[in-house]
Order: structure tokens, then C-alpha cells, then sequence
């Protein structure tokens, strides 16, 4: 698993549909693991700074 997806599953989706918690993957409305993570959730969770 690559680092930006580690940092993204880190923090709760902010999508109102989704609301996966740290450490899931994001859901589809009814409830099933998404094909791909949410846009909103890799724009909205903070970036770290790389070493």
C-alpha cells in the first residue's frame, strides 16, 4: 500500500454518503468497499510533510 493512500485511510472520509472511519476504505451508498477512494478524501485530508 502506497504512503498517500496510509495517510488518506489515516483520517474519516468527509463525504456525508461514505463516512468511512480512520482505517477503512471508502464505501458505496449501500454499504460495499468502493472501487476507488473518494476525490474529496485525498483533497480534503491533510498532507504530511515527506521526509
Amino acid at each position: 500500500m502506497s504512503d498517500d493512500f496510509k495517510r488518506v485511510e489515516s483520517h474519516d472520509c468527509p463525504m456525508f454518503t461514505c463516512a468511512a472511519p480512520a482505517g477503512s476504505p471508502c464505501r458505496t451508498g449501500k454499504g460495499k468497499v468502493a472501487i476507488q477512494y473518494h476525490t474529496a478524501r485525498f483533497r480534503l485530508v491533510p498532507n504530511s510533510p515527506r521526509p
